[in-house]
């Protein structure tokens, strides 16, 4: 696959992306994506960007799994492409896997950061969302995912089943 130059975050094939627990050294990385994705033109005004603080706690709180998604160190690019912070649990009898954060520099939107986050927390088809905007229901929408329920913040996300190629 060929290399693609993006501004910013360097030269770098989607192959080339690991997802890795998120740890202290990268919080600073995770808090320029958060102010980049989370401030401007979002629909919910409750939608800010998280704190280092709150990066922090919602990473190593109990039951909280937090993912980075970067190239490898020795890459030209070692920056934090995107992040996400979920938890899973059950809702309704089911498992299900609550997303607080998906976000991606936007520098790397379009390249399959976002939605390689999603496939690797998404094992379960039911999906929680706080505060869904536009740009995030298009993102949901595009990988397979349709609105089940939208009961204030929180909104649920079935994905459709995929048929083998």
């Amino acid at each position: 696959m060929k290399k693609t130059k993006q501004k910013g975050r360097g030269m770098f094939t989607l192959e080339e992306v690991r997802l890795r627990p998120l740890l202290d050294t990268a919080i600073a990385d995770v808090e320029e994506i958060e102010n980049l994705a989370f401030c401007g033109d979002i629909a919910h005004p409750s939608y800010r960007p998280w704190t280092p603080r709150e990066i922090y706690d919602f990473s190593t709180a109990a039951g909280f799994t937090s993912l980075v998604a970067r190239v490898e160190p020795g890459y030209e690019n070692d920056h934090v492409l995107g992040w996400v912070n979920f938890v899973q649990e059950v809702q309704d009898g089911h498992q299900a896997v609550r997303i607080h954060r998906l976000a991606v520099h936007p520098s790397s939107w379009n390249r399959g950061i976002g939605t390689k986050l999603l496939d690797q927390v998404t094992v379960r088809a039911r999906v929680w969302v706080h505060q869904l905007d536009q740009r995030g229901f298009d993102f949901f929408s595009c990988n397979g995912f349709t609105v089940t329920v939208n009961s204030g913040p929180l909104v649920l996300l079935h994905r459709k089943p995929t048929r083998p190629r």
